[in-house]
């Protein structure tokens, strides 16, 4: 009797917004993370931003205060924080103050919250799989657009026409089957006396959707580079004037500037080894 042929199904080669970012932004950040699954944990201001995206998911389906800063409780503890320190409180009085902005602004219906996407492409190379959450989607007035939720503590007014989070997501969104017109960007102010005043800061940017093909090329030959780079590519370092407050291997990054050498403990010290089978 012929002995059946075993068949093993290869694994996509995932990618997020977030690793394409880092491939983009240095080699070395890129190589320490995603090659070597060194993963740091996260920082304070992620922590926050997690809670109140979570909060934010229930409170534009159902308005209810008490669920969504329910809701932003429980994700606060289930990442670690058990007390109700200065951090939780400036998240708290942010949330209440937009749920206030919200009740007596809000004019959209909110089609879906927290919108996960996985898209998969067919290539002769092997399969892509584009993975990710969209923040909301939305139908005002004037159409679909994406809502993109921020917490910060000083609002960015820069020019968002080139923003590749947005442009990815909008390309997520279309291959799902929404129409969208942009993106509304809403802003959250922290910990600032103009936050009392001014609690939130909304816009919306147009995108034209034709260009969108032309960005998923772009993905998928960033993909091809990121793959052959993994085969076994240079790795190099890009320091900027940012490195030192939205890096996590900063301190790794100066010791290896400082003798040259491998900042093995640094790294360990730094994070949790995640297995070889982790891709995020």
């Amino acid at each position: 009797m012929p002995k059946a042929k075993v068949v093993v199904a290869l694994k996509p080669y995932s990618v997020s917004y977030s690793k394409l970012g880092t491939f983009r932004r240095c080699l070395q950040q890129y190589d320490w993370k995603y090659i070597q699954k060194y993963f740091p944990p996260s920082g304070i201001s992620q922590a926050r931003g997690t809670c109140g995206h979570a909060a934010l998911a229930v409170w534009h389906v159902n308005y209810d205060p008490a669920e969504a800063m329910q809701v932003a409780w429980d994700t606060w503890t289930q990442n670690g924080y058990m007390e109700a320190d200065a951090n939780w409180m400036m998240l708290e009085e942010a949330l209440a103050r937009y749920f206030t902005y919200s009740k007596a602004n809000d004019t959209f219906k909110m089609l879906v919250s927290e919108q996960k996407f996985d898209i998969e492409y067919e290539l002769p190379t092997g399969n892509i799989l584009f993975t990710g959450y969209i923040d909301g989607i939305i139908e005002d007035s004037d159409g679909q657009w994406l809502m993109e939720h921020k917490f910060l503590k000083q609002v960015d007014n820069g020019n968002k026409d080139l923003d590749h989070q947005s442009s990815l997501y909008l390309l997520a969104a279309q291959r799902l089957g929404y129409t969208i017109n942009g993106v509304l960007y809403n802003q959250i102010r922290m910990g600032t006396k103009i936050a009392e005043k001014d609690p939130v800061l909304r816009r919306k940017v147009t995108r034209n959707p034709a260009g969108l093909d032309h960005i998923e090329q772009e993905l998928l030959q960033q993909v091809k580079v990121m793959q052959t780079f993994e085969k076994g590519g240079e790795v190099y370092r890009n320091p900027t004037k940012d490195c030192s407050w939205d890096c996590s291997f900063y301190n790794a990054c100066l010791s290896l500037q400082d003798d040259g050498q491998e900042p093995t403990e640094i790294l360990k010290q730094l994070v949790a080894i995640r297995s070889q089978n982790d891709t995020e």
